[in-house]
């Protein structure tokens, strides 16, 4: 697995369209792993790529990284991120991930709330909304970089 996505640029990506009843979805689903070996014929769904790519000097990777974390606010309008300007390489604990968030309904405008130097490309830091909550949490490391800890946002009464 690691073969295949070495040289894989990540970047937030969102479905477009209509949702549809579970008998007329326009993408293909499989319900077991030999269904995805001998499927054929795939319908794949429409995307839209919601991350800047940076620059060509200065390209910049967005990710969300983890499952079973929502990534997404309670009104579906804010998807979570974790930017990194580089690829292809280890993490080092100096490396710096920029936390934010993009809104989905204003021209996917990337909002920068903190950073982490406490991520991995499995798991990014583990960025997540709260359940039932307006806070946002994720890992870093303390100021002194001697220490684990979780930074929490308060989405509403943040300024």
């Amino acid at each position: 697995m690691q073969e295949i996505l070495r040289g894989t640029v990540i970047f937030l990506m969102v479905l477009t369209g209509h949702i549809y009843a579970k008998d007329n979805l326009p993408y293909t689903t499989y319900t077991s792993f030999d269904q995805i070996v001998e499927g054929t014929e795939a319908r794949y769904p429409v995307l839209t790529r919601i991350s800047d790519p940076g620059t060509k000097g200065f390209q910049a990777y967005t990710g969300f990284f983890f499952y079973q974390a929502l990534q997404f606010d309670a009104t579906g309008r804010y998807a979570l991120g974790m930017k990194v300007n580089f690829e292809g390489r280890e993490v080092e604990p100096g490396d710096r991930a920029e936390i934010g968030y993009v809104d989905l309904k204003k021209g996917y405008q990337w909002t920068k709330i903190g950073e982490s130097t406490a991520w991995n490309w499995q798991q990014g830091c583990r960025l997540q909304w709260r359940p039932r909550s307006d806070e946002i949490i994720w890992n870093d490391r303390s100021d002194d970089g001697k220490h684990y800890v979780s930074r929490v946002h308060n989405f509403r009464t943040w300024a």
